[in-house]
């Protein structure tokens, strides 16, 4: 296992737990902690740094986007993949052009999730289907 910090935000429980046993079972993580509100999310950045955040676009107190945009206010190279029920048409290039490092929807196949995870920890963005997307890489993440 990696020592790799991943804070999963969605308030719905059965998506927390599904992704988090999924990046439990590749190993991906060694810290994993999981928000249901934007204010716990930005609380646990505020706290602390993040290599990822997966965060939902709907969530009970803040808009995702919102969260995003607080987010990378405190920390400017988080990497953010949007995990959303909303379609890829509606919010994906508003939540890259946001910062978000990524867009997937929860109908996503778990390899695509894998896939987005292990993108987005290494370069800037990801989108289902697709491996850049052109104009918006000029964000390069540095370890």
């Amino acid at each position: 296992m990696n020592n790799f910090r991943c804070l999963i935000t969605d308030d719905h429980p059965v998506v927390r737990r599904g992704v988090r046993e999924l990046l439990e079972e590749e190993q991906l993580c060694s810290e994993i902690y999981e928000a249901k509100t934007g204010e716990e999310a930005l609380t646990a950045v505020r706290r602390q740094s993040w290599d990822l955040m997966i965060l939902d676009i709907a969530l009970p107190d803040k808009h995702g986007l919102d969260v995003l945009k607080e987010a990378k206010l405190l920390q400017p190279r988080l990497p953010v993949l949007m995990l959303s029920l909303y379609p890829e048409k509606e919010f994906a290039m508003r939540a890259i052009k946001a910062g978000a490092s990524g867009y997937l929807t929860k109908q996503s196949a778990p390899s695509e999730l894998l896939g987005g995870y292990a993108y987005c920890a290494r370069r800037p963005v990801y989108h289902r289907g697709s491996r850049r997307t052109d104009g918006l890489c000029a964000r390069n993440r540095q370890h």
